[in-house]
């Protein structure tokens, strides 16, 4: 199972991928959006290869993101691994959740586990948060 690690530093995210990097972007007052930030971490490493966004701070003046390309690649992995698993079950469908690891709002859960169906996460929250 993909563990969701709660990242804050670069440090924290180091000991788990040592290849993390951390952007610090100064911008005029309430003018970055969390957006604009993902998006920019997601570049982060270059290579033309998407990065996983392991934190993301706006702030009023300067935000923050944190990102790796190995968190990606074994995140990638993960997927590719719960679908062999899952292959021939049927999802059970929940619309009034979605997992915030992988980002499906398709609601799919494991019938058995009530893990997610994409990433065999346990991350779920209510759509009206």
């Amino acid at each position: 199972m993909y563990k969701r690690l709660t990242i804050k530093t670069l440090s924290q995210a180091q000991k788990a991928w040592p290849d993390a990097l951390q952007a610090k972007c100064s911008h005029d007052p309430y003018r970055m959006t969390w957006q604009q930030m993902t998006g920019i971490g997601e570049k982060l490493t270059g290579r033309g290869t998407p990065s996983k966004v392991l934190f993301v701070k706006v702030g009023k003046g300067v935000s923050t993101v944190i990102s790796s390309r190995q968190a990606q690649i074994d995140f990638e992995r993960q997927i590719t691994s719960t679908k062999a698993k899952n292959s021939g079950l049927t999802p059970y469908i929940n619309k009034e959740y979605y997992c915030e690891t992988c980002g499906s709002r398709s609601g799919e859960c494991h019938p058995d586990t009530g893990m997610c169906f994409i990433c065999d996460a346990d991350d779920w929250r209510p759509v009206n948060e």
